[in-house]
């Protein structure tokens, strides 16, 4: 095992992490609860892949605990993929909700001005 393949193993999982968490910000953000449903397998799957290539790029990675957490995330990491997804959506919905409140109250701010105005 050399250091250029350490470096490149390192390289794989950033860029892997880095889509396990933006897709799934951009597919809620545009289907919001079908985004959650995408959101969660893209996050899971892109991780599983993530596994794949850094064992094929990190044989001795095999050895040990880490093949186990492997398998657990094979199995149970979409748990995680939904909770991160629903996390997104919430605050997707709280935003929109203070936005909605936000604008309802300058509106009527707005019109309670402008009937002081003309008066």
């Amino acid at each position: 095992m050399n250091a250029d393949s350490v470096r490149i193993a390192h390289f794989v999982d950033q860029i892997c992490l880095g889509v396990a968490h933006i897709v799934p910000v951009v597919t809620v953000l545009r289907w919001n609860r079908r985004g959650v449903v995408m959101g969660t397998f893209a996050n899971w799957f892109s991780l599983v892949v993530a596994g794949v290539l850094i064992t094929q790029l990190d044989p001795t990675r095999l050895r040990g605990f880490t093949a186990t957490l492997d398998v657990i995330w094979f199995f149970f990491g979409w748990v995680y993929g939904l909770s991160y997804s629903l996390l997104i959506y919430a605050v997707k919905c709280l935003v929109l909700l203070l936005w909605q409140r936000w604008r309802a109250q300058s509106t009527r701010e707005d019109r309670l001005g402008t009937e002081d105005a003309d008066s």
